[in-house]
């Protein structure tokens, strides 16, 4: 459907579309440019106001169809796990080789980063959905994410569910990765 909308700029009219919808995935091209958090609070792309304001889950769309498969992430928390669930059925549909990942940001951390993965597993065995290949890792997780992501089509990561306030003090995992992406990226909410 097509539809021609006036608005105080072209975020708000995405987003205000939204309110009609209701929808439950917006579809955005790559931007053109992305700013940190903070540089955002005073001046933002349309994308970036998008993905951060989106009450539904948002893909940005890169060149990346050349690749292959799923990259979901997983934290191991309830809201991670419906990511999970719905981004694999998503991928079974279209016959996606599904890979599930997991990052501790420290050592320490290693043993919840493998359960994690490996209940997730467990989730989509009990759905009858194959997973290809399971994957963790230590480090800097956004860094972590993006870097084993770049070889699939694309990377599935669960939004954290904090305020724009939030996301500028703590941060944002899920921002972290759609900025920082080289191939697709879907952000589940």
């Amino acid at each position: 459907m097509l539809k021609l909308k006036t608005a105080p700029d072209a975020a708000s009219g995405i987003l205000d579309q939204y309110e009609l919808g209701p929808y439950n995935l917006m579809i955005l091209g790559e931007p053109s440019r992305w700013r940190g958090e903070i540089a955002a609070v005073f001046d933002s792309g349309i994308v970036q106001n998008v993905t951060t304001l989106a009450p539904c889950s948002v893909l940005v769309a890169r060149q990346s169809l050349e690749k292959k498969g799923f990259f979901i992430c997983t934290d191991g928390s309830s809201r991670s796990m419906q990511a999970v669930r719905r981004s694999a059925v998503l991928a079974h549909e279209m016959g996606e080789p599904i890979t599930l990942f997991s990052v501790a940001p420290d050592q320490a951390g290693k043993l919840a980063a493998e359960e994690a993965v490996a209940n997730a597993k467990a989730l989509l065995k009990a759905m009858t959905i194959q997973v290809a290949e399971t994957k963790t890792a230590v480090g800097d997780p956004a860094e972590e994410i993006v870097e084993t992501g770049s070889l699939y089509q694309l990377i599935v990561v669960t939004d954290e569910g904090r305020s724009r306030l939030q996301r500028l003090l703590k941060g944002s995992l899920a921002s972290d990765v759609v900025r920082r992406a080289r191939t697709s990226v879907l952000d589940v909410r």
